[in-house]
């Protein structure tokens, strides 16, 4: 494989055959697709020199830095869900993504002019019929002011555009949740030791999903992955994508009331619980 001599990028995958080279490297939010015949090179600095100030070499190498990250598949502004066509834009040629991690692909922290934050999340190839539910979900919850109360729910800024002839939808921008300084969420081990918080964090998540099914809105994809634990350590739901993960919730009760509180359940009675004393699940 091609890597790229330049820390600022992250070699993403590629090879070296018998007349060309090709690799995939990502800075940033940008992913770049590099193709090169070797005929093509072997009369210039990069074919008989092996290191030019200044200059990026492709080098030969036969390993991948990590699997690849889904691309972004956009959707014309046209075919948005119901109800999502006049969300607020923002154009994707004024974002920049901070502190990216490729291994995560593009999301994450987005600054604004106005000072602060936003949080990008892109519409993903293969996970786009996730990103049109949550879209929906989020406008929904938006459009019900559920997001401004007791609750903690992700609130909805709008949608990220590109393209001045035919616009397209690459992704969304919603508020930054601040993280507690042990655990993003209640994947971590940290969060685990918090046996004090637990029946917090419990009756938090209830009373979230309770309002959420008073307005018709079904969370969908229960799992300690998706209950991050702010600052000040409450408990917010987040990802309305669907689908279920089956630790959690059964598939035939896959987005329903019912596997709703089956995973509330499961996750607050015995998945917490043995996590907190080492207990394998």
């Amino acid at each position: 494989m091609a890597t790229i001599v330049e820390s600022a990028y992250v070699r993403q995958a590629g090879t070296v055959q018998q007349d060309m080279s090709w690799v995939v490297a990502v800075r940033g939010c940008t992913r770049f697709d590099i193709r090169v015949r070797h005929k093509e090179i072997n009369a210039t600095h990069f074919g008989d020199q092996t290191d030019v100030p200044g200059d990026t070499r492709i080098t030969g190498g036969d390993e991948c830095s990590y699997t690849p990250a889904q691309y972004i598949l956009p959707l014309k502004t046209e075919n948005l869900p119901l109800g999502c066509s006049t969300l607020p834009r923002f154009a994707a040629r004024q974002i920049r993504v901070d502190d990216h991690d490729p291994r995560r692909g593009v999301y994450g922290k987005v600054p604004i002019p106005e000072g602060g934050n936003m949080y990008f999340k892109p519409r993903e190839e293969a996970r786009e019929k996730e990103f049109d539910r949550e879209l929906s979900i989020l406008n929904d919850i938006k459009k019900k002011c559920l997001a401004k109360g007791e609750i903690k729910l992700p609130d909805l800024q709008g949608i990220v555009v590109s393209g001045d002839v035919e616009e397209t939808c690459i992704g969304m921008l919603m508020n930054v949740i601040p993280t507690s300084s042990f655990g993003i969420d209640l994947t971590r081990p940290e969060c685990w030791a918090q046996g004090e918080l637990h029946k917090k964090w419990e009756q938090q998540v209830i009373a979230t999903v309770e309002v959420l099914h008073t307005h018709d809105i079904i969370w969908g994809d229960v799992n300690a992955g998706n209950i991050v634990i702010d600052e000040a350590l409450n408990a917010w739901v987040i990802d309305f994508g669907g689908r279920n993960n089956p630790e959690f919730v059964d598939d035939d009760k896959a987005e329903t009331i019912e596997g709703d509180w089956q995973g509330v359940e499961r996750l607050f009675y015995v998945w917490l619980p043995n996590r907190r004393a080492d207990i394998p699940w």
